[in-house]
């Protein structure tokens, strides 16, 4: 029987390689798409400050939020 921390690791390498293998049209895609959602959102319209992180291994980039902080002056 494999223990919590196997199951996670195992969980974190099936999600790390299903990130890799999505097409980069489609990533950049993703990502204006959450860009949207967020600036939307009531969250956004209240914040001051936003933070982001530098994508890695295949997660979402943030730049097109980024570029809507930088605009809205957050």
């Amino acid at each position: 029987m494999s223990t919590r921390a196997e199951r996670k690791t195992r969980l974190r390498r099936v999600l790390r390689a299903r990130r890799r293998s999505i097409a980069p049209e489609r990533a950049r895609q993703a990502s204006q798409q959450v860009a949207a959602q967020v600036e939307s959102s009531r969250a956004w319209q209240r914040a001051e400050h936003i933070g982001l992180y530098l994508p890695n291994d295949g997660e979402l980039d943030p730049t097109p939020i980024a570029r809507r902080a930088w605009s809205a002056a957050k």
